[in-house]
């Protein structure tokens, strides 16, 4: 577990819920965008989503976010530059990724890949 206190009032733990146990409430429980959606096995998201919000306390919030299948993406045949940024030595790192959703297991992968340029020279895949 890492535990952060930027600011009196504010902890930032990064923890596996599987394993989480504390004693303390928390006012406020946000999981990033997404993540939720990452879990695959339905017992095992319950037991994590009961765990959050035992957490919480009398007036506590838990903030998170659920893609479902109408959020779906088209698949990709190749991948295609999502970002590109340069670098502070002046190289131009890409991001790409593809899309590619599983209608058996409803489950939506986006492998993703980084190439670092210099110029149209291609340093590191």
């Amino acid at each position: 577990m890492i535990e952060v206190d930027f600011h009196k009032s504010v902890v930032t733990v990064l923890i596996d819920m599987t394993e989480f146990k504390t004693n303390k409430k928390f006012d406020y429980v946000f999981i990033t965008s997404g993540l939720v959606s990452l879990f695959t096995n339905e017992e095992e998201l319950k037991t994590i989503l009961t765990k959050t919000h035992n957490l919480l306390s009398e007036d506590g919030v838990f903030v998170f976010a659920v893609d479902t299948i109408k959020s779906k993406l088209e698949d990709d045949i190749d991948y295609k530059e999502f970002v590109s940024v340069k670098t502070h030595e002046g190289y131009k790192l890409i991001l790409k990724s593809k899309n590619r959703f599983d209608i058996e297991t409803s489950i939506q992968y986006s492998p993703s890949i980084y190439k670092l340029y210099d110029g149209n020279r291609l340093l590191q895949f």
